[in-house]
């Protein structure tokens, strides 16, 4: 599972925080989080951690199982969307800015 992402302390949005990024592209290691041993499961993705977030560019399906009911998913919610780059990142909120707002209003909800 090392290869799923990294770790990090730092500061997000104003709030001292410590963040793990993972990366589910590779199909294997997808299937490990969706039906490995819940011990595997629960040690890259606490059950006790509710401040979750998924950024996908592409359809958000599926990412809910990841997150958790207090989660949150930035995605395309719609198909077929056609544009340049960088319109497409702002109309589905990409843009590093509001991912920070999104991300900080997570942390003032989530105890």
């Amino acid at each position: 599972l090392g290869a799923l992402g990294g770790a990090g302390v730092g500061l997000v949005a104003g709030f001292l925080t410590a963040v793990l990024v993972l990366q589910l592209r590779r199909l294997r290691n997808a299937r490990l989080m969706r039906h490995g041993e819940p011990p595997i499961r629960d040690s890259v993705l606490p059950p006790t951690v509710k401040a979750r977030i998924a950024i996908e560019q592409a359809s958000t399906f599926g990412w809910e199982r990841y997150v958790g009911d207090a989660g949150h998913v930035i995605g395309m919610q719609t198909f077929g969307a056609s544009a340049p780059l960088k319109e497409l990142q702002k109309e589905f909120g990409f843009e590093p800015e509001k991912v920070v707002i999104t991300v900080k209003t997570m942390l003032k909800k989530t105890p």
